[in-house]
């Protein structure tokens, strides 16, 4: 459970360095490659920073899917709680940087629903 826990607040950061470090004020696309040409290392700052949440936002949706499924049949628990605070971070993090905030989170959506093994779920449900 702490796990988790971590996995939501290491996210959280991960999304937040993202947003803070991503150029915001463009305006045409030229606009990003040139900003990206002159603070490379803030560009790859903000990579690492998305791809790490990315990663931690797929495991926590594959987490999220298998909890509520879980509830649906029957099977209450005491992870249910991570639902809510997942949703609630990204919440946060859409009052800091809506758009940004719909990239991770879409991507991250894709992302974790192609990876969900849908056979280990059949096996779990019976």
């Amino acid at each position: 459970m702490i796990k988790e826990l971590m996995k939501v607040i290491t996210m959280f950061f991960s999304g937040y360095l993202f947003i803070a470090w991503t150029p915001s004020v463009l305006t045409n696309p030229t606009d990003l490659i040139a900003q990206l040409i002159i603070e490379p290392i803030q560009f790859f700052a903000a990579s690492i920073a998305f791809i790490s949440g990315l990663l931690l936002n797929a495991s926590l949706i594959q987490k999220s899917f298998f909890i509520v499924l879980g509830f649906f049949r029957g099977r209450i628990t005491k992870e249910i709680i991570f639902v809510p605070i997942h949703i609630l971070s990204l919440f946060l993090l859409s009052l800091v940087g809506f758009w940004e905030t719909i990239i991770f989170f879409g991507i991250g959506t894709i992302y974790g629903m192609i990876s969900i093994d849908f056979k280990k779920s059949k096996r779990r449900a019976t």
